[in-house]
């Protein structure tokens, strides 16, 4: 993970928005306040707040080991098993933890609707894989590949809400997200320096904001210049 650097009208939506996009809680960073900002003078002189959080050191220190990773999948078997479920479990090291992935027929009832079937599953065992490994390494779990078509339908989103933001000069506001899918949609258009990206609202509303950078006009296609009269010939 690197390090991230976001503004916002205050140092704690910039302290927000820095947080989301890199994946942590207050707890998993350092947070550095690079600018306070400032109101100005009657909205003369204003800038924004800016921020750096780092991750700390207190992330797990290494991957999974084999031993780790044949445990959780065992576990993930023998619990998709009990809920009456048939599928197969892969499971892989990631740079935060390790992801399992299920796969198998007729796995819509696990997944649930908006894939809240897999966030129950991915908190269940989670504790499982903790209690029984004693690894503090994340658990991240994919369904019927339900996730990874999320990301990809998300990038796209990110992408065509970036071309228009860039078209119209004017911010453009992606559907309500959860955090995991937020973060897609902000790492997608991260390394894009014509747009910028926040979140808004609350709760189930929350989602990201794609704005251009500096609210440019977008431009204008050229007229053409008037045709000039043609010479008429003698005698008309």
């Amino acid at each position: 993970m690197r390090e991230v650097v976001a503004s916002g009208r205050t140092v704690e939506e910039a302290i927000a928005a820095a947080l989301e996009r890199a994946g942590l809680t207050r707890e998993e960073a350092e947070i550095h306040v690079l600018d306070e900002g400032s109101r100005g003078v009657f909205g003369l002189g204003a800038r924004e707040a800016r921020v750096r959080v780092v991750p700390r050191a207190q992330l797990p220190e290494e991957p999974p080991d084999a031993r780790t990773l044949a445990t959780a999948t065992e576990i993930a078997r023998t619990l998709v098993s009990k809920m009456g479920f048939s599928a197969s479990v892969l499971a892989h090291a990631t740079e935060r933890g390790l992801f399992l992935d299920v796969q198998g027929e007729d796995l819509g009832l696990l997944i649930g609707r908006r894939g809240q079937g897999i966030e129950a599953v991915e908190t269940v065992l989670s504790a499982m894989v903790h209690q029984a490994t004693g690894s503090r390494a994340e658990v991240e779990v994919d369904i019927g590949g339900y996730r990874a078509r999320r990301r990809q339908h998300v990038a796209e989103l990110a992408r065509r809400a970036a071309r228009r933001a860039v078209a119209q000069g004017k911010a453009v506001h992606l559907p309500p997200m959860d955090a995991r899918e937020r973060r897609v949609a902000h790492t997608t258009l991260a390394g894009d320096p014509k747009v910028t990206t926040r979140s808004e609202g609350t709760g189930e509303a929350r989602h990201v904001v794609v704005e251009p950078t500096g609210r440019a006009v977008p431009a204008r296609p050229a007229r053409r210049p008037p045709r000039r009269p043609q010479p008429q010939g003698r005698g008309a």
